[in-house]
């Protein structure tokens, strides 16, 4: 596994790629939720409607004044690459796991 990051979360450090936008919590689930050997990436289209959804709730913040319009761009933008599944290796969550009853992005 390439070189990596050290991050700290409440169940102390743990060593993250460092290509990976995801961090420590996800690292801790790769290990831990080894259920299937599927990704929730492998079955996008069960999740492609809550991509979407979370990308049309980022106009809403940005109007409610809850994010800036530097932020609103550049999540909009990271939907938009999640939604054109750009971004698959970002989400190697374990499909049964899915971030414990929490829709995935």
């Amino acid at each position: 596994m390439g070189k990596t990051r050290r991050e700290v979360d409440s169940l102390g450090e743990v060593d993250v790629p460092n290509e990976a936008y995801y961090g420590a919590q996800t690292v801790r689930a790769i290990g831990t939720f080894t259920i299937s050997g599927i990704s929730i990436e492998h079955s996008r289209t069960l999740f492609t409607p809550w991509r979407y959804f979370k990308k049309a709730v980022v106009p809403a913040n940005e109007i409610l004044g809850d994010i800036a319009a530097d932020e609103a761009g550049a999540i909009g933008a990271a939907c938009n690459a999640v939604i054109a599944g750009k971004l698959a290796a970002e989400f190697p969550i374990n499909v049964f796991q899915g971030a414990a009853g929490a829709p995935p992005i």
